[in-house]
């Protein structure tokens, strides 16, 4: 035996020689090897054997082996001997084992590609192997389109552009393009496919149908128009602000912005955005304001602001936008109250006045109706004119004109509603009005 098979076994070379071949193969084995022997020493059998067969070392798993056995020459009529050749074949065999697993694996995605339909070509452009969803979406079976070309199948135009990115992959370009086909439209990706030996030998086309998608993307595209037109427009003063690193920053505003406070994009874009939408005044808030910003929650203040046309009161309306599960964006909506102020303001000095005027009023009329309705008092005392039906109805007309400077004096306060809605007879008021 050479130093190599000593190392192989493990055994020292005087324990090897003189050993029987149990000695590293099981029983099994060596009933194998005495076949083998005899095929080789019988008049018609081949010069020499190759065969595989498992080494058990002193130490460790058996090792898989290529055992080339051949009979050394003759000395008369008597046998003198044979010569084997081992090779560790171990890591030869997990190599194969690992590649016929991937080319099971491989075969199973190409039939079973779940989002498209994927072809291999040769050299000579057929396909060799297809498979996948759109195959069997579309009616057709792998060995419907094994054999042919893209000329086969497609239109000139179709074709050539494809045969074209087929034979780029061939050269070992990778290249991803879009082809629209009977009212679809495909997302085509080529790659090369290398031998084992390294060589490119075939090149992969994998077809997703990306009809949807595309249609996905128009519409989002027509929904931010939609709203970049909207949020330009927008009569309203608007900032657009997104958390970064913990802090709203402004990333745009719209032209009524611009408009209101003479400050466009380039001006304020970046920047924290409570230094831009709170007043000098409220500088002390800022903190309280953007962790209200962060945790999504609304928040209305009235601001005053410096204008274009000067100081002017503002509502001021956060409305966080919740993204992927975090408040990551804010809008910061200005309205314009500075006429409904002055006009609140214009009304409560109108109210204070009227109750003002209200009660001077009540009271100058108060005291001359006092007055007469006691002298009319004293009047019915006298003998002589208690019966007098004049003066009762003067009495009577004074104390309705008491009662109504009271309900006056208390609808000008806006305490309490003075008047009731209720049925009345029309004919019956007519008769009590002539009367």
């Amino acid at each position: 035996v050479n130093s190599e098979f000593v190392e192989l076994v493990g055994y020292d070379r005087e324990t090897i020689l003189g050993s029987r071949p149990s000695l590293i193969k099981d029983d099994e084995a060596v009933e194998r090897a005495e076949h083998q022997l005899g095929q080789l020493l019988s008049s018609d059998g081949p010069e020499t054997l190759q065969f595989e067969v498992a080494v058990q070392p002193r130490d460790g798993e058996p090792i898989l082996c290529q055992d080339h056995m051949g009979v050394l020459p003759y000395e008369g009529e008597c046998f003198d001997g044979s010569v084997g050749v081992l090779r560790d074949i171990t890591e030869q065999r997990e190599r194969e084992e690992t590649l016929r697993t991937v080319k099971r694996q491989y075969q199973t995605l190409v039939e079973n590609f779940p989002d498209g339909a994927v072809f291999l070509y040769n050299r000579d452009l057929q396909v060799v192997r297809a498979g996948g969803s759109e195959l069997t979406a579309a009616g057709l079976s792998p060995e419907a389109v094994e054999g042919s070309t893209p000329r086969d199948r497609y239109p000139p135009d179709i074709s050539e552009e494809l045969v074209d990115y087929i034979e780029r992959a061939l050269a070992g370009e990778r290249n991803t393009f879009e082809q629209a086909y009977g009212g679809e439209q495909y997302q085509i990706r080529t790659v090369p496919v290398r031998a084992e030996t390294g060589e490119i030998s075939h090149a992969m086309a994998v077809s997703t149908n990306i009809s949807e998608q595309r249609e996905h993307v128009r519409e989002l595209n027509r929904e931010r128009e939609r709203y970049t037109t909207l949020f330009e427009t927008l009569p309203n003063p608007v900032l657009h602000a997104r958390a970064e690193q913990g802090e709203p920053v402004v990333q745009t505003v719209n032209q009524a912005f611009v408009d209101t406070f003479g400050r466009d994009d380039g001006a304020i874009v970046g920047e924290p955005l409570s230094e831009h939408i709170l007043s000098e005044s409220n500088e002390e808030g800022a903190d309280q304001f953007d962790q209200s910003v962060l945790d999504g929650e609304g928040f209305r203040t009235e601001v005053q602001r410096e204008t274009v046309d000067g100081m002017r009161t503002f509502q001021l309306s956060l409305r966080p936008r919740d993204i992927e599960g975090g408040h990551a964006e804010v809008y910061a909506v200005y309205t314009d109250i500075t006429e409904r102020i002055e006009y609140e303001q214009e009304l409560e000095l109108r109210n204070e006045r009227l109750d003002e005027f209200a009660s001077i009023v009540s009271h100058d009329l108060r005291n001359p109706l006092t007055v007469a309705k006691g002298r009319l008092e004293l009047a019915r005392e006298s003998s002589e004119s208690r019966e007098n039906d004049h003066l009762a109805r003067a009495v009577d007309a004074v104390d309705r004109s008491q009662a109504l400077i009271d309900d006056l004096l208390t609808l000008a306060r806006g305490e309490r509603e003075v008047t009731r809605v209720e049925p009345l007879s029309l004919a019956e008021i007519a008769r009590q009005s002539w009367q």
